[in-house]
C-alpha cells in the first residue's frame, strides 16, 4: 500500500525473516519488467537454503531475496560479513549466485568509502528501485551491544555516517 502511494517505506524491527516479504513487495511493485537492486548490511550472509526444512527464517532471508525474478546478481551486494556464522554453504551459495559480498577484512584493507561506493554503484546501476537491508549486527558488538547475534570487528558509528552519506548521494532510494 505504501509503495503504491509513492511512499518509501522504512521498516524497523523484527528479525531477518521480515526482510524477504519487504523485498518481495518492492519487487512486485516495480513488476517483472522493472529492475531491482539490493544492498544488504550484516555480519551474517543469511544465505541458508533452509534451516531444519524451513525456508523463510532469518538465516534464509538473503537466499530468498536473491531468488526474486527481477533482481540480477550484478545488482546485489552485501557489506560486513565476518566470523563463524557464515558457514561454507553460505559462501558457496554466494559464489554460485554470483553475489558480491564485501567481508570486513576487505573493508579494513580498502576502506569503507571505497567499498561502499563500489557496492552502491553496482546496486544502483540500471535499476529502477533498490532494497536496502540493514542488520544492526553489521556494527561492532561494542557499538550495538543489545543486538541479537552480535559479532566483534564490525563497523563503527562514524563509518555508518559515511555509508549513509554515500547512499544519500544516489538519485533515488525505493
Amino acid at each position: 500500500t505504501a509503495l503504491a502511494a509513492g511512499v518509501t517505506p522504512i521498516v524497523v524491527g523484527g528479525d531477518r525473516s521480515i526482510s524477504f516479504q519487504c523485498a518481495r513487495a518492492l519487487s512486485d511493485q516495480i513488476g517483472p519488467q522493472g529492475k531491482m537492486g539490493c544492498l544488504h548490511f550484516g555480519a551474517h550472509l543469511d544465505l541458508a537454503e533452509n534451516w531444519a526444512g524451513e525456508r523463510l527464517l532469518s538465516t534464509c532471508a538473503f537466499a530468498r531475496i536473491t531468488e526474486l525474478p527481477n533482481l540480477a546478481s550484478k545488482n546485489v551486494a552485501h557489506i560486513g560479513a565476518r566470523n563463524s556464522m557464515n558457514p561454507k554453504d553460505y559462501i558457496d551459495l554466494a559464489k554460485e549466485r554470483n553475489i558480491r559480498f564485501y567481508p570486513m577484512f576487505e573493508i579494513f584493507d580498502r576502506g569503507v568509502e571505497s567499498v561502499t561506493r563500489e557496492a552502491v554503484e553496482n546496486v544502483w546501476k540500471g535499476t529502477d528501485a533498490q532494497y536496502l537491508s540493514f542488520n544492526f549486527n553489521v556494527m561492532d558488538a561494542s557499538a550495538a551491544p543489545g543486538v541479537t547475534a552480535t559479532e566483534p570487528g564490525g563497523l563503527e558509528s562514524r563509518e555508518m555516517i559515511r555509508i549513509a552519506d554515500i547512499i544519500g548521494e544516489q538519485k533515488s532510494v525505493s
